[in-house]
């Protein structure tokens, strides 16, 4: 199963369900749309991966096309072996893109000319994503008393406060380590708790108030919001035709059919999605 992207909660405020009849249909239904995304966009997966040995294309302009991207291109730099399994001896002193958005690379020599690749395929092992869900790291539990933070999720602002013991409402105990700190607030979170870690459920943006990185340090998610929104549309698409709601519509997009409760709904989701869409994909009215 792949990472959600957007919570289900997230997905009832931009569709405008406000009751929790449906709850279970939805999530199953977003985890079935983030796969359907993740298709329709060529992608294996939206978080950071590491992929071994894809086999590429090398352009006459010197662009490497890779399947998934964001590339990190610095650390790890990408390497690469012949089709035969052999690695390459020769490289690039320095890489860049021309849209970092997009899976495409060119190498650069040391003089700052483009590298010459023997023209071809390759095969290419190398790291690329995005950061799908935020994290936050307790680093001295010992000061966090009656400091603040505050979670932005599904539209609404909470804001938490550390206290010594006895919290309540949104207060959070502060554990006797880094670590049962991090459990604590995982629990009060939703999220999950790896050592001192606090790993926050898709969807939530964490920001200091009165806490500082003596207490603690966020790492948020870069993933598009585009993405996330276009899961929803998705979700909204099936619930709709599940419901026989209005003139239920049907596109095809790179061999795929995908519904859309009306024509605006598609268009929306078109424009969110077409900067990221790979070249040979477009979409036709089934």
């Amino acid at each position: 199963m792949k990472t959600q992207i957007i919570t289900t909660a997230e997905i009832k405020v931009l569709l405008g369900i406000s009751d929790s009849s449906q709850d279970a249909m939805l999530e199953m239904a977003n985890d079935f749309m983030t796969e359907i995304l993740l298709d329709l966009l060529g992608l294996d997966n939206f978080d950071v991966t590491a992929y071994i040995d894809e086999e590429i294309n090398i352009y006459d302009n010197g662009y490497l096309e890779f399947k998934n991207y964001p590339i990190e291109i610095t650390s790890p730099v990408p390497t690469f072996k012949d089709t035969n399994f052999t690695a390459l001896t020769s490289y690039p002193d320095s890489w860049f893109l021309e849209d970092d958005q997009k899976p495409f690379i060119k190498g650069k020599n040391s003089a700052g000319n483009l590298f010459e690749w023997c023209k071809g395929r390759l095969l290419v092992s190398y790291t690329a994503g995005w950061k799908v869900v935020s994290t936050f790291t307790v680093a001295d539990y010992s000061s966090m008393a009656n400091k603040t933070f505050s979670v932005k999720v599904a539209g609404t602002t909470t804001e938490w406060t550390m206290k010594a013991s006895g919290a309540t409402g949104n207060q959070i105990d502060v554990g006797a380590s880094n670590d049962l700190t991090a459990t604590s607030i995982a629990t009060a979170l939703g999220g999950t708790a790896s050592g001192a870690v606090v790993t926050l459920p898709a969807g939530h943006y964490l920001t200091f108030g009165t806490m500082t990185s003596t207490e603690g340090s966020v790492d948020n998610f870069d993933l598009p919001n585009s993405f996330r929104v276009a899961v929803s549309m998705l979700v909204g698409g099936f619930v709709a035709g599940k419901q026989k709601q209005g003139g239920v519509e049907s596109y095809s997009l790179g061999g795929k059919s995908v519904s859309f409760g009306t024509q605006a709904d598609f268009k929306l989701f078109e424009q969110t999605v077409q900067a990221y869409l790979p070249s040979s994909k477009r979409f036709n009215c089934v």
